[in-house]
């Protein structure tokens, strides 16, 4: 986790140094990586080390590793995000109790899971969950990501139902 963690925030301060644009980066931990001791300490030091402005960061975690977490994910999640990180929940919509998740994790981004998002404009039962998705992202201030999106009309679709970021 620390090659990773640290990489990531290695590139986006040399990336950012060449950007006139906000960038940000995300990169994707196990349960077992979130949950090792000193898991939020290794990611404040690589986020002070390269001066990470807050939310730039992204720790990202699939549902299925939020099901299958140790007790303490919600602790380590939380101090994870005391770091100035972003929390994002990866493939969501693919467990058995993904809304209890957003009750219980201090998630800041929600990415739809591509097997809901890439049927929304055959499936109205998909156009409906990502509606539903997307309103809480909303209502919540959490930014919505739909995954797997391949053409124009699936696009139009998402953007209609409220997606902010495909």
């Amino acid at each position: 986790a620390a090659f990773v963690v640290d990489t990531a925030c290695r590139d986006l301060a040399a990336l950012s140094e060449w950007s006139c644009r906000e960038l940000e980066i995300s990169c994707n931990l196990t349960a077992g990586q979130l949950t090792a001791p000193g898991a939020p300490a290794l990611v404040k030091k690589a986020i002070e080390r390269y001066h990470i402005p807050p939310g730039r960061l992204g720790v990202e975690l699939t549902e299925q590793d939020a099901l299958s977490g140790a007790p303490q994910m919600t602790e380590r999640l939380a101090a994870l995000r005391e770091t100035g990180a972003r929390i994002i929940m990866d493939d969501f919509g693919m467990g058995h109790s993904s809304l209890k998740y957003l009750k219980q994790f201090p998630v800041s981004v929600v990415k739809i899971d591509g097997a809901i998002s890439r049927e929304v404009v055959t499936n109205s039962i998909c156009s409906d969950i990502v509606a539903s998705i997307t309103r809480l992202c909303r209502a919540r201030n959490m930014l919505s990501v739909a995954e797997f999106v391949e053409n124009e009309e699936q696009a139009a679709l998402l953007r209609e139902l409220g997606c902010d970021v495909f």
